[in-house]
């Protein structure tokens, strides 16, 4: 065996090879019914003891999907804090179809997981979870059911009009019951309702007032995450309003608290593009955003969501064209290219606008 130690007791391992061998002696003796019955119990013991992957795997291998289902649904906020998005996107799809589709916690994290990577995707996940939550009248999860369809949308970039019905939902709800389950609930469906009124919805009467219970209920959370987005919707906001002065207090703020090793890398790169295009609109800032658009690009590159690259970039077209720099501007043109997909037409309109520009 191989000793080594947890939380100063000792734990013995025995050696793979020997492992093995137990293992196909017991697939040779133990009845069905046994071994799914051992795989349960070590997958319980697994659980118990923190080693979560190895719990899954024999829940798994002894089609024990409710042990599985609980596994999953017992920490998936911690495994997206960390990062572990593919981890727990393999232990969700682990899931036989029949069950994974009546289950709309499953496909709410389902989508989550892969939110970062394909929002498309994602979005038709958000889609089904929030059919399924209406219909189990779960207020919680169809709210953030809602929340994540529209910010994916967003992420998308492709067609705004898709906003319409969900915003024409949120109108409706609010009219007829104003109260949320929860504060960090609330928070996350006003941030996410102000950034899409912004991007579909300009005119909407309330926007304002969104906006504004977005920044209040802002400065009520510790969660890193829901303040970044509530106050990347607001700068951008003022941007758009031409209010710098409010712009530059909240990008202020923004920078205080976007710590990389708490915010999701999803919204810190929405932060990095909303920081380069502020730069871009200020005079003498040409550097502070050549160095933004490089540190989103740092971070899309340690982390794998490469979402808003071409966003990035467009962002350093901008600088380089306003600083009169052609050279620089038509390298960021060609990064920009490359990093453009078919199916994302905003992206494709910007970069033609700034190709048409640059010529």
């Amino acid at each position: 065996f191989i000793e080594t130690y947890a939380q100063d007791q000792p734990v013995y391992q025995y050696h793979p090879l020997f492992r093995e061998f137990l293992l196909s002696r017991a697939e040779g003796l133990l009845p069905p019914l046994q071994k799914a019955s051992v795989r349960h119990d070590a997958a319980a013991l697994l659980a118990e003891s923190g080693r979560m992957e190895g719990a899954a795997s024999l829940f798994r291998e002894a089609g024990d999907w409710n042990g599985l289902l609980a596994l999953i649904l017992r920490q998936p906020e911690t495994l997206i804090a960390q990062g572990r998005n593919k981890t727990l996107e393999k232990w969700i799809e682990y899931i036989p179809v029949e069950v994974l589709e009546k289950t709309p916690w499953l496909l709410y994290w389902l989508g989550v997981c892969k939110q970062p990577f394909s929002p498309t995707e994602s979005r038709m996940l958000f889609e089904q979870a929030f059919q399924l939550f209406q219909k189990q009248k779960d207020p919680e999860g169809t709210l953030l059911a809602w929340a994540n369809a529209v910010d994916t949308i967003i992420f998308e970039w492709d067609d705004f009009t898709l906003l319409d019905r969900w915003i024409e939902w949120l109108d409706r709800r609010i009219k007829r019951n104003s109260s949320f389950p929860s504060p960090e609930i609330e928070l996350r469906v006003v941030s996410s309702m102000a950034g899409t009124l912004l991007y579909r919805q300009p005119f909407h009467p309330d926007i304002r007032k969104w906006m504004d219970r977005a920044m209040i209920l802002s400065q009520e959370t510790q969660n890193v995450n829901l303040r970044l987005q509530a106050c990347i919707s607001a700068v951008n906001y003022y941007a758009w309003m031409g209010d710098l002065h409010n712009c530059n207090g909240v990008a202020e703020e923004i920078r205080k608290i976007a710590l990389p090793q708490q915010a999701s890398p999803l919204i810190l790169l929405t932060w990095k593009w909303m920081e380069g295009l502020i730069y871009n609109r200020t005079a003498d800032s040409y550097g502070k955003s050549l160095k933004s658009i490089s540190e989103g690009l740092e971070i899309a590159e340690k982390t794998g969501v490469h979402v808003w690259d071409h966003m990035l970039l467009s962002q350093g077209v901008y600088a380089c064209l306003n600083e009169g720099d052609m050279t620089m501007a038509g390298k960021f043109l060609k990064k920009m290219e490359g990093a453009l997909e078919r199916n994302r037409r905003h992206g494709l309109c910007q970069y033609y606008y700034l190709a048409a520009w640059h010529r």
